[in-house]
């Protein structure tokens, strides 16, 4: 291995120094400049050199801590400036597309829904038309918005395609952060749409747990997971595909149908609906029979009591979902699995069944619960990927930093 004469770049050390700095001002909340030194190893003099380039860009604050416990005089502490930079998350979902607006800590300040677009090439129409005039549902203006994070229904792939995407014609054929690069000229991040939700759980629940499964059932099945307070990817971006899991040994003989995987195609809302529709030929009689024609998940999962077919359904949909968080806590001995996704609003109401059950079936049991941040989790999500990522951006574009 061949060794460079050239020594270090003075400029990319002092880029290394602001973005260690950031992130640590970030992830502590408030800090001074001592403790910064004595955390990272600094000297006082690069600290107040990363810490002043922070300042004069409105990235971080700087002020008196009335509540500093340390004997002497009281520091200014620093901590992030939520106005400084603003943030476009999208969730792009099987029938709605969400949008909105976050600031540099994380909380969002405006949304914005709409129907999904067919085509991929009418959901790029419509997304460069809201970034382009975010100032019209929200109170932010264009100029303001330093980064865009995208949750997409699939497998974010390393050339920047998109894998198994339900619901929109040709979106699997283009590098779509790439193709909104050129029109939008902002930093374009993708990513899977339930680890976006994972990742906005995190952040929520961060001080409590390292370890996190998130698993959403809505118009699809899939998982998100954090793992070491990490997200995990996987070798080829696969991990947490749930829906992929072979619930019984019946099922491994089984034709795929539409692409989906085994369990996807039992306990997603689409197909809870269709296993509905098909019992009722053979139960005409059963109450569902009334709603033949307006036939929901929720309608569905809220009938146990008074439907053969609604019992049946429930209580497979119950047992689905215990099984498959009984597995992953063998394998991966998660803290906490998180349970979302549109069908999880009503099928939420039998949490408690599914922790005895996953208690029944386990060594440790994880704490199980619902999300909290609803079907804003991925926007959440994908704010975070935003923060993440902000000060690597940094020096990529014409703000700079010096060295």
């Amino acid at each position: 291995m061949s060794i460079s004469k050239k020594g270090l770049d003075p400029s990319s050390i002092g880029r290394g120094n602001v973005e260690m700095i950031f992130r640590l001002i970030q992830r502590e909340g408030g800090i001074s400049r001592t403790d910064i030194a004595e955390k990272t190893g600094l000297s006082k003099t690069a600290v107040s050199s990363s810490v002043n380039q922070l300042l004069e860009r409105d990235l971080i604050l700087e002020d008196k801590h009335k509540r500093y416990s340390k004997v002497g005089r009281k520091p200014r502490i620093l901590s992030v400036n939520a106005d400084g930079r603003y943030f476009i998350s999208i969730d792009i979902g099987g029938t709605t597309v969400k949008y909105g607006i976050g600031n540099l800590v994380g909380d969002i300040c405006s949304t914005k829904t709409i129907q999904t677009p067919d085509h991929w090439e009418n959901l790029f129409t419509d997304i460069t038309y809201r970034v382009e005039n975010c100032g019209g549902w929200s109170c932010i203006s264009p100029e303001k918005i330093s980064a865009l994070a995208i949750a997409v229904p699939g497998v974010v792939n390393a050339d920047g395609t998109i894998s198994y995407v339900p619901n929109i014609e040709g979106l699997d054929r283009v590098k779509l952060g790439s193709e909104l690069e050129k029109t939008l000229d902002l930093p374009i991040l993708l990513e899977n749409d339930v680890n976006a939700s994972v990742l906005g759980e995190y952040r929520e629940r961060r001080s409590n747990y390292s370890n996190i499964v998130f698993i959403a059932v809505g118009t699809g099945v899939g998982g998100g997971i954090i793992f070491g307070g990490e997200l995990y990817r996987g070798s080829l971006n696969h991990a947490g595909e749930v829906g992929w899991f072979v619930p019984s040994l019946n099922e491994m003989e089984g034709d795929l149908v539409d692409s989906k995987g085994p369990l996807e195609s039992r306990i997603s809302g689409p197909d809870l609906v269709k296993r509905a529709k098909e019992m009722l030929t053979e139960y005409p009689d059963d109450p569902l029979s009334e709603k033949a024609g307006e036939l929901n998940p929720k309608l569905i999962l809220s009938k146990r009591d008074k439907s053969r077919i609604s019992r049946h359904l429930t209580e497979d949909w119950i047992n689905e979902i215990s099984l498959l968080i009984a597995n992953i806590t063998t394998i991966i001995d998660p803290e906490l699995v998180v349970i979302g996704g549109g069908v999880s609003k009503t099928g939420g109401k039998y949490i408690d069944e599914i922790r005895e059950k996953v208690k029944q079936n386990t060594q440790t049991p994880p704490e199980i619960d619902l999300t909290t941040l609803g079907d804003d989790a991925p926007l959440y999500g994908g704010l975070a990927v935003c923060r993440h990522n902000y000060s690597r951006l940094l020096w990529n574009s014409d703000e700079g930093v010096r060295g």
